[in-house]
């Protein structure tokens, strides 16, 4: 499930940004044992609550890549292209590598996003989590 959904820290990090969005999976751990107080695991969502009792548990909503790609927008509109920049998700060079994830221009000269500090995009081991990072940024960059 790790391959699936952002990493725990990422998930603690979009929450304190204001992640509300519903999510299959959670990060969780019981509070209350104390052999398991460190022990964080992925869980999905409805089992948590049907199974236990949630006040015992610390949990973090652990979104998949479709999840957060319903909350980023398809387009930016911004300075320059003209008519904005739109969402780019690609492999870098294999799927082992890692994905990256920017905006880009229509033409070939505006590859990247103009908010951007990084002119390779914003890139993570998974899907779920280069889009998490993306998501991350737009939101400390109050651009959504």
């Amino acid at each position: 499930m790790k391959k699936h959904t952002v990493s725990l820290k990422l998930a603690k990090q979009m929450e304190k940004l204001g992640w509300e969005k519903e999510t299959l999976f959670w990060w969780a751990r019981n509070i209350l044992d104390r052999k398991e107080k460190d022990a964080w695991f992925l869980i999905i969502k409805k089992n948590l609550e049907y199974e236990l009792d949630t006040k015992h548990y610390d949990h973090f909503s652990a979104p998949i890549a479709s999840e957060i790609l319903e909350e980023l927008p398809q387009k930016i509109d911004g300075k320059s292209p003209k008519k904005g920049w739109y969402l780019r998700i690609k492999p870098i060079k294999n799927e082992k590598e890692g994905w990256e994830i920017n905006y880009v221009g229509k033409k070939r000269k505006d590859m990247t996003f103009y908010y951007s500090k990084m002119s390779t995009g914003i890139q993570g081991a998974t899907p779920a989590e280069a889009l998490g990072k993306m998501w991350t940024y737009l939101k400390e960059e109050k651009i959504i």
